[in-house]
């Protein structure tokens, strides 16, 4: 039987540690062998990390399925990990997408073009809505144990989400309003520096995966996507 591995493209090295210590555990359990690789921002100088625009994900995610095509004794899959917040304006029905204003349907419609237009066998696209912070927010609570001054933070925040139904993935992705900058300016008030690959991912450690998937549902469908390979 072949080695069952799951290849997953990340967007920044805070999504990169989350698959690592989270992901790779569970889905180890499923008998499926997770690896990663950041986003090439610069081929020339080996830059990794973010997104600059479409074909910069698009040829990542070719290229490692070219590297892949010779293990004849593995069954290779692959997936994403990027952010809804800030994507590319040429990204695959970018501007249909922008019309929808369910936040679901429009992460879906942008899945599907995804999918559609790397056509790659073994590929599971996922945006994550609106981004990596609305993991965060599923953790509130803990935010006082790294920042010890942000007891009011955590109130702030929580009337924020209260206006989504409690829903961490309808966060909206506004400029002033996504949930990485909901996070950096109520602590930046509280004179605390937001710091994503450090508290942003021992957080959501502590949340756990159980209590993410029962949270964010879009999260929760990726998830069991990845289960069923």
């Amino acid at each position: 039987m072949n080695t069952k591995i799951l290849n997953v493209l990340c967007e920044g090295a805070t999504e990169e540690l989350f698959v690592k210590r989270v992901l790779k555990e569970h889905l180890a359990v499923q008998g499926i062998v997770v690896k990663t690789r950041l986003l090439q921002t610069n081929r020339r100088l080996n830059v990794r990390g973010g997104i600059l625009s479409y074909p910069q994900v698009r040829g990542d995610l070719h290229l490692w399925f070219r590297e892949n095509l010779a293990r004849k004794s593995e069954e290779h899959h692959y997936t994403t990990m990027i952010d809804l917040y800030a994507l590319p304006y040429d990204f695959p029905a970018y501007r249909d997408a922008a019309q929808i204003r369910d936040a679901y349907l429009r992460v879906e419609k942008l899945e599907e073009a995804l999918q559609e237009d790397v056509d790659m066998s073994g590929f599971i696209p996922y945006i994550q809505l609106h981004e990596y912070e609305a993991l965060v927010f599923c953790g509130l609570e803990f935010l006082p144990d790294y920042y010890p001054k942000a007891v009011s933070v955590v109130k702030n925040l929580r009337k924020a989400l209260e206006k989504f139904s409690g829903n961490p993935e309808l966060l909206d992705g506004g400029r002033e309003t996504s949930p990485s900058r909901r996070l950096i300016n109520e602590l930046a008030d509280a004179r605390c520096h937001y710091e994503k690959t450090k508290a942003g991912v021992e957080i959501v450690l502590r949340v756990g995966l159980s209590a993410l998937r029962e949270r964010c549902q879009h999260f929760d469908m990726w998830v069991r996507r990845l289960e069923e390979i």
